[in-house]
């Protein structure tokens, strides 16, 4: 498996790559990757999808309260069909849900499986040690 991975720190990104993060319905952008996430163009309101060099993914709801996996897995479905179609663009997605939000990889990480197929797309590391780990499991 050929692994592209995000790095564990992003302070600047190339003209083509949009940083991807987890966010909360309310578009309250108050977490460590959120505030980063503002400064590469990320909108305070905007809960969902591009702006900026940035795409956003929802993974607590308007209360900062979990939201359920099934309703994060069809945000994580929306983003894949957004970098299927957007080839020219390079998606650096980060450790989504899993900081204070409260996610374990593992709950997260299978949501992407169809992302870790498309070149355009960046997973992190656990990741796909994840993918890898499951792949030897059905061995």
């Amino acid at each position: 498996m050929i692994h592209r991975v995000t790095s564990e720190r992003i302070e600047d990104l190339f003209s083509n790559e949009i940083f991807v993060f987890a966010s909360n319905e309310a578009g309250r952008h108050n977490t460590e990757n959120s505030k980063k996430a503002l400064r590469f163009g990320a909108m305070l309101g905007r809960s969902a999808g591009m702006t900026g060099k940035t795409y956003a993914i929802p993974t607590n709801d308007f209360l900062q309260k979990k939201l359920p996996l099934f309703d994060i897995k069809l945000y994580v479905e929306l983003f894949t069909r957004h970098a299927r179609i957007r080839t020219d663009l390079v998606f650096l997605v980060t450790r989504i849900g899993c900081g204070v939000e409260g996610f374990q990889p593992e709950e997260i990480a299978p949501m992407f499986l169809d992302a870790s197929k498309l070149e355009n797309v960046r997973l992190p590391q656990v990741f796909w040690d994840i993918f890898e780990s499951e792949e030897r499991r059905k061995r």
